[in-house]
Parts: structure tokens; sequence; C-alpha cells
């Protein structure tokens, strides 16, 4: 009988290896899941921006958008704020962008001059750089697509719009309806037509409907 106490305790050395294989591989999943930031409403976010506009009183060719972007090195936010601006640029006459990293952006720029012939102003993320190129309050729309940091309060102004798009949280509820955050407040989008916000498109998706 030697080799059946020698087979189950192989048998037992295997599944306590496995278990903690198993609970290696989940901890690995849920670590890289907590990395991962996503704003859940990217497929509808021209439609949540122009409810937006509609409420505050600013038509869409008059907005003036200025856009913080994310910081350097975060891939998947970069990746993602592309994506939703793209959704913007039709129809779009004003567009200032505030970055440190000009170089990423440069494909970008030359397609909305040479299709849209649309000229991006680009401004350093230096204090008095920003403040030189905000320009007047009236219309602007401030996207502030940093996950870092403080919310810009400099920005909020009744004139203006100032949309964190990952330092705060945004919501559906159960009739659908998205709170959207503006500055320290947040504003009731009707959701009717947004349903399926939970789900992020993958990247194929993306590439596919930025087209």
């Amino acid at each position: 009988m030697k080799w059946w106490k020698k087979l189950k305790s192989l048998l037992r050395r295997n599944k306590s290896n496995l278990q903690s294989e198993n609970r290696n591989s989940r901890q690995e999943q849920n670590n890289f899941i907590e990395k991962e930031i996503y704003f859940p409403c990217n497929a509808f976010f021209r439609k949540i921006i122009e409810a937006v506009l509609e409420q505050k009183g600013i038509s869409y060719r008059d907005m003036r958008l200025f856009v913080i972007d994310a910081e350097a090195g975060e891939y998947l936010q970069q990746e993602e704020e592309q994506y939703m601006l793209r959704q913007l640029y039709p129809g779009l006459n004003v567009y200032t962008l505030c970055t440190d990293q000009s170089e990423h952006h440069q494909g970008e720029i030359e397609y909305l001059y040479e299709e849209l012939g649309l000229i991006v102003e680009v401004i350093g993320k230096e204090e008095n750089a920003i403040q030189k190129g905000i320009g007047p309050e009236e219309g602007r729309l401030i996207l502030d697509f940093e996950a870092e940091g403080r919310i810009r309060e400099e920005f909020l102004s009744e004139k203006s719009i100032y949309i964190s798009i990952y330092k705060r949280n945004w919501y559906q509820r159960a009739n659908l309806d998205i709170e959207v955050p503006i500055g320290y407040n947040i504003m009731i989008v009707k959701g009717t037509g947004f349903t399926g916000c939970g789900a992020v498109p993958d990247r194929l998706e993306r590439e596919f409907y930025a087209e």
C-alpha cells in the first residue's frame, strides 16, 4: 500500500500547487483590472457633450474646446482620449490642446488642419502657459483627461464648462440618466439613447468606429 500513500501525497501536492497558481493568477488579474481606467460611456461621448452644451445654452458651432490631455505614459487613457476626441471633431471651430507631449498628437493636429481646416492651438501645462492660452470664458468647454492631481479650480466659471473625465466618477442611474461631473457639481443628462454605457468597446471596435 506504500504506492497508494505516495500517490495520495503526490495528488495533494499537485492540488495545493494548482490552487496556489490559481490564487496568484486571480490576484494578477485583479491587479491588472484595478490599474485599468475606462470611461464607461465613451461610445456616446458626442451625444453627452451635445446634451451638456444644450443645457448650458451653448451651440456646438460656438463651443470653444480646451483639452488637458492624459499623463505621459498612460497608454490606455491616451488611446481612449483620442477615441473620444475624434467624435468631437466634426463641426468643431476652436480647439486648444494643453499637453507636454505634443509629438504624440502631431498626427491628429496635421489631420485636423489638412482635412478640416482647423488650426489647433498647442500650449504646455505650465501655469503661465495655461492662463495665456485659455482665452475668453464664454462658450469654453474644458475636458480634463488627467487621472491624477486636483480639480483645476482656475477653470471653474459660470460662463464655461469644466468636465473631469477620470478624476471624478461618472454614474448611470437605473433610468439610464447619466450624472456628468461639472466642476464640483453634477449635471443630469437624459440617457434614453445611451443604453449599454457599461460596455467598453475593445480596440478593434474603437478603430472601426473612429474611421
